[in-house]
This record gives structure tokens, sequence and C-alpha cells, in this order.
């Protein structure tokens, strides 16, 4: 009866024994996922950093070119009112 104990009692050793490599397991499974995780982060705040950089380039082309533009409508503004007033007056 004795040896029956016995090799239940090894048998669940041998389950625990399993049940801590699976835990084992589950561990560096987290720590994978933990490394995953971080470099989806450091992607995440180099892409957000690269759009922030092609915004902020696209923001002042455009406001460069609208500057130049506008002066340029004054400045043939300007040269017509002049013309125009030498011509009525």
């Amino acid at each position: 009866m004795n040896a029956r104990f016995d090799a239940v009692d090894h048998r669940f050793d041998a389950l625990d024994h399993r049940f801590d490599a699976v835990d084992h397991r589950f561990d560096a499974l987290d720590h994978r996922f933990e490394a995953v995780d971080a470099r989806v982060g450091e992607a995440e705040h180099r892409l957000t950093a690269a759009m922030r950089g092609e915004i902020v380039t696209a923001i002042t082309t455009q406001t460069r070119t609208m500057i130049f533009t506008m002066a340029g409508t004054v400045i043939s503004l300007m040269a017509f009112l002049v013309v125009f007033q030498r011509v009525a007056g």
C-alpha cells in the first residue's frame, strides 16, 4: 500500500516539476512580450517624430510660398496703382 502512495507522490512531484517548467516558459514568454512592447513603443515614437518633422517642413514651405505670393501681390497692386494714378492724373 505504501508503495502505491509513494508512486502517487512521485507522480505529483513530477507534475509539480512540469508546472514549474511551464511557469518558467510563461515567464520567458512574458519577457519576450515586454521586449516586443518596448520595440513597438520605440517605433511609435520614431514614426511620430518623423511625421511631425514632415508636417513642420510642409507647413514651413507652404508658409514661405504664401508670404512670397502675398508680397508679390502687394507689390503688383502698388505698381498698378502708381501707373493708374499717373495715367489718370
